[in-house]
């Protein structure tokens, strides 16, 4: 194994494979060593057709420094809506966690008309889904996508049942990997899953901020590829890892692999 990580397994690392392995380490190994898919669900459907539409508008304000009208960026959720249960495999392979799809549908369309109103005519994006790459040596690269680049700041979008004001923990790895790559703080902006939802950004809300510190984002690279290099050494990829998810407030609760061979549920 070439030195420095994970690698052949992990030739680079993503926020999100970092979240994970920091949320639970046998989830991890279990997506991303033996690529057991989670089942999709209704939140993961929403989500992904809001940040599509708002994606959208973003990069023809780019071209023309115009938002879209609303009823454009209300029919590109309402179409990355059925492109994205399409591409998970269709209706019957999601969990809709008994709520129609229709209705999840409608909120999706909600979402992005809400953070089109409230939030975009705000932004003057300079680049839109751009590549990050964060690198610290001895451990693999950081390597993922960032919705929007300011030039002040980089923004990430999230959707939540309820109004945020302050970012949740497990957020702030993704914010300081994002900051230390661009060189820029990072911003939240979420939106809720309301009847009438409610964006907050971190424009009004500085605890939705996450200020650049290199030097945190480097510590949190080599701790995590360090304790990945120890559990494939001691353990390798095809044995379970620490159920680290145990300590965590909803991991489990949320967590296939809980009824599916998850040692720490094993009955």
């Amino acid at each position: 194994r070439p030195a420095g990580g994970p690698e052949p397994l992990n030739p680079h690392l993503s926020p999100s494979q970092i979240r994970t392995y920091l949320t639970c380490e046998e989830q991890y190994r279990r997506v991303y060593l033996q690529g057991e898919r989670s089942r999709p669900n209704l939140n993961m459907i929403i989500g992904t057709a809001a940040s599509r539409a708002a994606e959208k508008n973003f990069r023809h304000k780019l071209l023309t420094e115009q938002d879209l009208p609303v009823a454009d960026v209300k029919d590109a959720a309402a179409t990355a809506f059925n492109e994205a249960v399409e591409e998970d495999g269709g209706e019957a392979e999601i969990d809709w966690q008994d709520v129609k799809p229709g209705e999840a549908k409608d909120t999706a369309v909600r979402v992005a008309e809400a953070y089109r109103l409230q939030a975009a005519p705000q932004v003057v994006p300079v680049a839109v889904e751009q590549e990050i790459l964060f690198e610290v040596e001895d451990c693999p690269p950081v390597i993922g996508y960032i919705d929007v680049v300011r030039e002040q700041d980089g923004i990430d979008r999230k959707t939540s049942d309820k109004l945020k004001r302050k970012i949740e923990p497990w957020w702030r790895p993704q914010g300081l990997l994002y900051g230390a790559a661009l060189g820029k703080p990072v911003g939240f902006h979420v939106t809720t899953k309301a009847k009438q939802p409610t964006v907050t950004v971190a424009d009004n809300e500085p605890d939705l901020l996450v200020e650049l510190n290199v030097g945190a984002a480097t510590m949190l690279v080599a701790g995590v590829a360090g304790s990945l290099r120890s559990n494939l050494e001691r353990v390798g990829p095809d044995d379970p890892w620490p159920v680290t998810g145990l300590v965590h407030t909803w991991a489990c609760k949320l967590c296939q692999f809980r009824e599916d061979g998850c040692p720490a549920w094993a009955r």
